[in-house]
């Protein structure tokens, strides 16, 4: 489950430059916490998000490198 909600979470960083706390995929969430879905499955989907992570990820706006002096000012 924790699998699935981080690499969801980095998808919607990646391509909205926000963090979705509140999951509007709760259920989903839970219904593979809970073993709704077969192992195989879970890694195959796990795998297709990774993979789409990979391919967002190239096209990201979002800087390959911390601004340090911005973080440290906060």
């Amino acid at each position: 489950m924790h699998l699935i909600r981080l690499l969801k979470m980095g998808l919607e960083i990646i391509k909205e430059g926000r963090v979705i706390v509140k999951r509007p995929d709760r259920e989903e969430l839970l219904g593979i916490r809970n073993g709704q879905m077969p192992y195989e499955e879970l890694v195959k989907y796990a795998k297709s998000l990774m993979n789409e992570l990979d391919a967002v990820e190239e096209k990201s706006v979002l800087p390959k490198v911390a601004n340090m002096r911005e973080i440290e000012k906060l």
